[in-house]
C-alpha cells in the first residue's frame, strides 16, 4: 500500500474516479489519500490505450471447448532465477475441474510467432474486460462452433480497430 498526496480537485476528482479508494483522510494542509493503485494506468494516463499482447488459441483443446485466449501485459520480474517478461491480464477460457485460472500471473514468453496451435497479435485497449465481455457475446451466439467463435473474435477486434499488428 502506497501513499500519495494530490494538490488540486481535478487532479484528485479525475484520480478517485479510477481508483479504488481504501481510506480518505483530511488535513488543513491538503488532502492525503491512502489507496490501491495501479501505476501502470498512472503512468499511461488514466484515459490512454495501452498496448497488451493477445495470444488466441486456433483449436479447441477438448471437444466442447470454447474460445480461449491471454491478454499480457509486459514485466519485469524475477522468482526464483526465473525471469519473467510478461504478466497475464486476462485468461479466457473454458476450464476443467480443477484447472487454474491463470489471471494476475507473470509468464515468460520466447517466441510469438504463429504455429499451428495459437497466434499473437498486438492490441489497444483501454482494459482488458472491453474485450473479455465482447468474446462472452460470440460464445453466446457461436455456442459449440469453436471457429466461428475465433473467426468473429478476430473479425470484430480488426473491425474495431483493437488489433493493431499480427505477430
Amino acid at each position: 500500500m502506497k501513499s500519495i498526496s494530490f494538490e488540486g480537485f481535478t487532479t484528485l476528482n479525475r484520480f478517485i474516479q479510477h481508483q479504488k479508494i481504501i481510506e480518505f483522510k483530511y488535513t488543513k494542509i491538503k488532502f492525503i489519500l491512502i489507496i490501491v493503485i495501479d501505476f501502470k494506468k498512472l503512468e499511461r494516463g488514466i484515459n490512454n490505450m495501452t498496448e497488451y499482447l493477445l495470444m488466441v488459441q486456433k483449436n479447441q483443446y477438448r471437444e466442447g471447448d470454447h474460445l480461449a485466449f491471454y491478454i499480457y501485459s509486459p514485466a519485469d520480474e524475477t522468482f526464483n532465477g526465473l525471469h519473467c517478461n510478461y504478466y497475464i491480464e486476462k485468461h479466457f477460457e473454458r476450464r476443467m475441474w480443477g484447472e487454474d485460472d491463470k489471471t494476475g500471473s507473470y509468464t515468460k514468453i520466447l517466441d510469438t510467432t504463429e504455429t499451428d496451435y495459437k497466434i499473437y497479435y498486438s492490441i489497444e485497449i483501454d482494459s482488458p474486460s472491453d474485450i473479455t465481455a465482447l468474446a462472452e457475446n460470440i460464445v453466446q451466439e457461436h455456442p459449440g462452433n469453436y471457429t466461428d467463435q475465433r473467426n468473429r473474435f478476430i473479425s470484430l477486434l480488426t473491425e474495431r480497430n483493437i488489433i493493431t499488428r499480427q505477430l
